[in-house]
């Protein structure tokens, strides 16, 4: 999947945006470069557009998530009926149990985290919207 994404100019974009929110930590250009497999002139000239489009955050030499991605994330879940479907039962297993409850959606054979809610005590399952299990 990866080498197709390198042959699909429009697609490096979304490389770069995976190697930063996929880093774990705050990357500079050669982190990205390393894990996007990108030349260091494209991820730059890429990245130079991302920061303009307040997709990317520039701070120093550190690159992270910007307000437009946070935006666009917000609203990505309205395009999942799961996420609505199970809103209103989520609400209410997490206040009698005061437990996180998080919702995973199978994809073949793995499931990634769509949705959680909290837990109201202090004990609570690490995860992440996005995670792959």
């Amino acid at each position: 999947m990866e080498n197709k994404l390198k042959a699909m100019p429009s697609l490096k974009a979304i490389m770069i945006i995976q190697a930063i929110v996929s880093s774990g930590r705050k990357p500079r250009l050669m982190d990205i470069c390393n894990y996007s497999g990108l030349s260091k002139s494209t991820v730059h000239r890429i990245l130079d557009q991302l920061v303009e489009a307040e997709i990317i955050k520039k701070n120093t030499n550190i690159y992270e998530p910007g307000n437009a991605l946070f935006n666009l994330l917000g609203k990505l879940k309205n395009h999942f009926p799961l996420i609505r479907a199970a809103a209103s039962e989520m609400d209410t297993l997490n206040l009698v149990t005061k437990e996180t409850v998080n919702l995973i959606m199978l994809t073949g054979f793995e499931g990634i985290y769509i949705d959680r809610r909290q837990a109201i005590n202090n004990l609570s399952l690490k995860s992440e919207i996005g995670w792959k299990m």
